[in-house]
């Protein structure tokens, strides 16, 4: 009996530039919904706070992010690492987190809803977490889970890695 596929075909890439400086997460990961904030954030869970909010990432030398949707709802937070952390290389930065939010935010639509992005990133400990960001009317709700938690309504989210992740059966 043939499983359902997990992931789409890749549906978009985002080119994330080089950097010349050192990502520091507590500049720019803060609860800011004021206008002229360069990433309207409305709410970190604890888990990212504690996490990630002390994470300092090297200069950064640029990558390109491939996406593919989820196809199937409510799954473990473990389906999604094993698929995400198949290969080294799909454990991206958070200075790609934050770009893609701010490519995110940049985005006018008519929806106050939008599909959100799961990331696989390494905390500050070097442990692999998984973070899932969406923008609902135009500020971002960012979560941290640990691997044995459950995530619920993951349908149509974007999964991003740098690798071209095989669709899996």
């Amino acid at each position: 009996m043939k499983k359902d596929r997990v992931l789409s075909s890749i549906i978009g890439t985002t080119v994330v530039p080089a950097t010349t400086e050192p990502f520091v997460a507590s500049d720019k990961f803060i609860i800011n919904t004021q206008d002229g904030a360069p990433v309207k954030i409305a709410f970190m869970n604890d888990e990212f706070i504690e996490w990630f909010g002390n994470k300092v990432e090297n200069p950064f030398p640029g990558s390109i992010l491939r996406g593919r949707d989820l196809l199937q709802d409510d799954l473990h937070i473990c389906q999604i690492s094993e698929m995400l952390g198949r290969r080294r290389k799909t454990v991206i930065t958070l200075t790609e987190v934050y770009h893609s939010m701010c490519c995110h935010a940049t985005h006018s639509d008519d929806s106050s809803v939008r599909p959100g992005k799961i990331f696989q990133a390494l905390d500050v400990n070097g442990v692999p977490r998984t973070i899932y960001v969406r923008r609902i009317c135009n500020k971002f709700v960012i979560r941290a889970h640990k691997a044995d938690e459950y995530l619920l309504g993951t349908i149509n989210y974007r999964v991003l890695s740098h690798k071209d992740l095989a669709a899996v059966a």
